[in-house]
């Protein structure tokens, strides 16, 4: 049985979420201990049990202490199955985060899988649908990993209710290299909001010289949202960012735009949260990335990973940032 420290690192879901993941791939058995302590309400909430239960239905797999508050949980997986899916983590919680666990386990299963997951698509603390589909999904695509989604309604906080269908096919992905960026090819953004046309307007004008794509977006609670792209030949860099009550949108869009421009004034060929978003496939298939930093959740998904499957990674710093490599594992 694999032991896992969940106060690891940041301490959060996350780690929660990796290690189901490799649990799954491997099939060794897990058991996660102190789950979220470092959270104001540790243990598992709402959007975390669903993710453990998504992950035990799709490997018909054996679950111990899953329930709302548990600290600790056994997780014994059975074999992975494709197929057709319904999941509704409740209220906003993230179905990015959700599809993040679930699509590195399904690229194994010998059948297609379709996915249709009901939750928040743009809420705090993860990453909106947008950026996950047009930059994470894409990144996965160039190195042969076949996963798409389609989003059907937004859903903001606190009333989620938004709905996205995800199909995930089997794959054999080649090493995910991604040494050098190359030649930009263009910078766009894309706003997503159901609040009043002014408001809009004023987002938009406060983001200098990028061209913004809008969506009239049909959730049942009020949000607003950007996430801002750029594009170059071998890898593409991205940020997000959300409107919050008693934040003037202007300052949503200056954040936004102020962490790309951050992104692409470095050497990084991913940004720091794609980087920790790759980790999973870049120690199971091999490959290198360059970011600005090391984060904490890219900590946190290394020393996951290296549970599962021993010292897959070479870590690198330099004055241009850091360096993650890996081989890859034999499963």
């Amino acid at each position: 049985m694999i032991e896992v420290d969940g106060g690891y690192g940041e301490g959060g879901g996350q780690i929660l979420r990796s290690s189901l993941t490799f649990s799954a791939i491997t099939g060794k058995e897990t058991r996660i201990r102190g789950i979220r302590v470092k959270r104001p309400n540790p243990g598992l909430r709402a959007q975390h049990l669903a993710a453990v239960k998504a992950t035990s239905i799709i490997t018909s797999g054996r679950l111990e202490g899953a329930k709302i508050g548990s600290t600790e949980i056994i997780f014994k997986p059975g074999k992975i199955k494709g197929g057709r899916y319904e999941f509704d983590i409740g209220t906003a919680g993230s179905i990015t985060l959700l599809l993040q666990t679930l699509i590195p386990i399904l690229i194994f299963s010998n059948a297609e899988s379709y996915l249709e997951v009901r939750g928040g698509t743009d809420v705090k603390w993860s990453p909106s649908i947008d950026y996950f589909k047009m930059l994470f999904l894409e990144l996965l695509e160039r190195r042969g990993i076949r996963a798409r989604c389609e989003v059907i309604r937004r859903g903001y906080y606190p009333k989620g209710g938004g709905l996205v269908r995800a199909e995930v096919l089997p794959s054999v992905p080649r090493a995910l290299n991604f040494e050098d960026r190359g030649r930009e090819k263009r910078i766009w953004g894309r706003l997503h909001s159901n609040l009043h046309e002014e408001i809009t307007k004023r987002l938009i004008r406060s983001i200098e010289g990028i061209e913004i794509d809008e969506e009239r977006s049909n959730a049942i609670s009020p949000g607003i949202g950007i996430t801002l792209f750029a594009e170059y030949k071998r890898s593409t860099l991205g940020s997000c960012a959300l409107g919050e009550r008693g934040v003037r949108a202007e300052k949503v869009g200056r954040k936004c735009q102020e962490k790309l421009k951050e992104e692409m004034s470095s050497k990084a060929t991913l940004d720091v949260h794609a980087m920790d978003q790759l980790i999973p496939y870049i120690s199971l298939f091999g490959g290198v990335a360059k970011a600005r930093e090391l984060s904490r959740h890219a900590s946190t998904n290394i020393y996951v990973a290296e549970r599962f499957l021993e010292k897959v990674f070479k870590v690198e710093g330099s004055s241009e940032g850091v360096i993650i490599s890996s081989k890859g594992a034999r499963l």
